[in-house]
């Protein structure tokens, strides 16, 4: 396969690379998708005209890699960022919230927990912290430089079991 084809397992993986991927202008809007099929292979096309600077943006990703493998377009340190900014999204008391505010908080916290797990599949299996190499974009170096101790696998665990619970309490 080309070197140049972007490969993603899945949909929120893609989502999260357009979000670390932002239009040139710097708008973040994450484009429609539509799922393609090339080559015997599924496709996920993300395009739209972009509202700030009138550009059309087109992203495409093959879809259907290995699960178990870490992620190739995004590194640790923008799972940890993803997996923080969902979490951020859910109020701090879930008692008070309309059904809708609970649908969004399972979706969020669903998604908070996806990233942790994929943070997780950086750390090799005989060591106990994210290896430096396992972040090879600007956002996850700078995360790391500022707050090491994150890319530990106990630290990520113990957050990972944070966000289980409270996905659990707002699911009653």
């Amino acid at each position: 396969m080309d070197e140049s084809v972007l490969v993603a397992r899945f949909s929120y993986e893609c989502i999260v690379y357009l979000t670390f991927h932002p239009c040139s202008c710097g708008d973040a809007t994450v484009p429609y998708v539509r799922i393609s099929e090339r080559l015997g292979r599924n496709v996920a096309i993300y395009e739209h005209v972009c509202e700030c600077c009138g550009k059309t943006r087109r992203v495409e990703f093959v879809l259907g890699d290995d699960d178990e493998a870490p992620s190739t377009l995004v590194d640790a340190g923008q799972w940890l960022i993803a997996a923080e900014q969902m979490a951020r999204q859910v109020p701090g008391d879930l008692r008070t919230l309309t059904v809708e505010e609970r649908s969004a908080a399972v979706r969020d916290l669903q998604q908070a927990v996806v990233a942790l797990e994929e943070a997780l599949k950086f750390v090799e299996s005989d060591t106990c912290v994210v290896a430096p190499n396992a972040l090879f974009s600007h956002a996850g170096r700078a995360l790391h430089s500022g707050e090491p101790g994150r890319f530990r696998r106990t630290r990520i665990e113990a957050v990972l079991a944070t966000y289980r619970e409270a996905l659990r309490s707002v699911g009653k």
